[in-house]
């Protein structure tokens, strides 16, 4: 019974010759990498049976249509018994070329920039740390404060528009009102921490505004008098001889209690402070009709926001920036922020009451002012809406002085607390911006004073030097007019003594006539 082998190959070499196909496993293994294990020859008494070849991945490749198979050969049993296998190579067989990849044969070259072309780099990315994140904090902060401070908007117009409620961030912006609460509870803590006394002695007292006598000749300060006059307000806005307390201002709010119907009470020094609107409006000589309204929620219309803001906010804005206001606007929101309703926060943002006020007073409309500051001591004197400077520094010395309270050393209003040429530049209401002066020295103070002395003490010194001069100039005078007179003396007197030899020569020869002579003449 004859046992045929039969060989398959699907590559270009199975049309070789018997030998080359009768090659045995061991040389494909060893030639494909294969560990070659070392085989005996077969023994006559057994034959050598073939096992089937095993595709390799690097052999096999994809047939194509021009290729012809070679019809598979048979082998007798015979002839593979009796025929010896070849020995075995010692070095392992080439691979076919087909079994190389292209890759290997043809290697791509690496692409080479131009040389005109840039080279994109990519950028060093610093990491992240604690200090690299507080600096971009303080940088974002002072990006924040100089977009205040030039009236620039920091945040972009698509944006919802924040709601200010006098002092404090309505709901409408979830962070903002969360920022407010959260300082509002520290600012709490702080006041339960240090004590009431403790607390209004580390606020800042503010002294008030008023006009500057070098600017009330300009043609806008002489409307905004006129507006103020109009309301009974011009004497409080013009009076520069007005001392501040303020120890005595501490306090009075340290001491300060609002009772129903704005009722004010305090104590300062012992005494018992005790008015109300009517009183308070007795004291400062003011009208207390008007617009009393110190909380504005809402503005119909948009009325305000658009009128302040020369129509450039939404209709839904309920604040306008400094710099988006018509210069009378910036100015009259200067004398609200600054002398009506004084805060040392928010300097360039109008809400609705600052809006309102300026314009009751654009429109020639009573304010009640002492309600106005009533309120605002009440807010001032609460801790929990949160942090606040202590306002009406010039006007409470009339209230001191109208209860006959003990005052002490008082400050006097420097350039700082007036509307000077400077504050008319930044609202943009000088023509000409050469018109501000560099450094104006300042009216009143007590370095100002001493300054003021040292300048008189300067003077005299000079007029006196001159006055020595000038005496000087009078004594060499009189030393000169000494000498001639004494020379002039020295020459009547030789003069005087001449005429006396003359003179007892006459008498001398007169003596010595002869006696008939004499007798003759008698």
């Amino acid at each position: 019974m004859a046992n045929h082998l039969v060989a398959y190959s699907d590559d270009e070499s199975s049309s070789e010759s018997t030998g080359s196909r009768s090659k045995p496993p061991s040389s494909n293994a060893q030639s494909r990498g294969k560990k070659i294990t070392p085989q005996t020859p077969p023994s006559p008494h057994y034959p050598m049976t073939q096992s089937p070849l095993i595709p390799s991945p690097f052999a096999h490749k994809t047939p194509t249509p021009n290729r012809h198979f070679s019809p598979p050969l048979e082998i007798p049993i015979s002839t593979i018994g009796t025929t010896s296998p070849p020995s075995l190579p010692t070095h392992p067989l080439e691979q076919d070329l087909d079994d190389v990849p292209l890759s290997v044969l043809h290697p791509r070259k690496p692409k080479r920039p131009r040389k005109h072309i840039a080279v994109k780099q990519k950028p060093f990315c610093t990491p992240l740390t604690r200090s690299a994140t507080q600096a971009q904090l303080q940088e974002d902060a002072k990006s924040r404060a100089k977009c205040r401070r030039l009236g620039k908007s920091p945040v972009p117009p698509s944006s919802s528009p924040v709601i200010l409620d006098s002092d404090d961030i309505s709901a409408s912006n979830p962070s903002g009102t969360h920022s407010q609460s959260k300082k509002a509870s520290k600012n709490m803590k702080t006041f339960l921490e240090m004590g009431k006394e403790k607390y209004f002695s580390t606020k800042p007292v503010l002294r008030g505004r008023i006009f500057h006598p070098d600017i009330l000749l300009i043609d806008v300060v002489k409307g905004i008098c006129e507006l103020l006059n109009s309301q009974g307000w011009g004497d409080l806005f013009l009076d520069t001889n007005i001392l501040v307390h303020e120890k005595e201002v501490v306090e009075f709010y340290t001491n300060l209690k609002v009772l129903e119907e704005n009722v004010v009470t305090s104590t300062m020094k012992g005494v018992e402070l005790v008015f109300d609107c009517l009183r308070l409006e007795e004291i400062l000589c003011i009208l207390s009709v008007g617009l009393a309204e110190y909380v504005w929620a809402t503005d119909e219309q948009c009325i305000l926001t658009t009128k302040y803001s020369q129509g450039r906010v939404t209709s839904k804005a309920m604040k306008v920036l400094k710099g988006k206001m018509a210069p009378v606007h910036k100015l009259l929101f200067e004398l609200v922020h600054k002398g009506v309703l004084p805060r040392g926060h928010r300097r360039h943002i109008a809400s609705f009451h600052d809006m309102g006020i300026a314009n009751a007073l654009e429109r020639k409309e009573p304010v009640d002012w002492p309600s106005l500051m009533i309120k605002h001591m009440a807010r001032i004197s609460d801790p929990q809406p949160g942090s606040h400077q202590l306002a009406f520094g010039n006007l409470l010395m009339r209230v001191f002085t109208a209860f006959t309270a003990p005052l002490g050393e008082g400050r006097a209003l420097t350039r700082a607390d007036m509307f000077t040429q400077s504050t008319l530049a930044e609202c943009g209401l000088l023509a000409d911006p050469a018109q501000v002066p560099i450094a104006y020295p300042r009216a009143s103070g007590p370095v100002t004073c001493l300054l003021k002395d040292l300048q008189a003490a300067r003077d005299q010194c000079e007029t006196l030097q001159n006055e020595n001069m000038s005496l000087r100039t009078e004594l060499t005078a009189s030393k000169e007019e000494v000498e001639r007179l004494k020379d002039q003396l020295v020459q009547q007197q030789l003069d005087n003594n001449a005429r006396v030899d003359r003179v007892l020569q006459l008498l001398a020869s007169s003596s010595s006539c002869p006696p008939n002579l004499s007798q003759s003449s008698s």
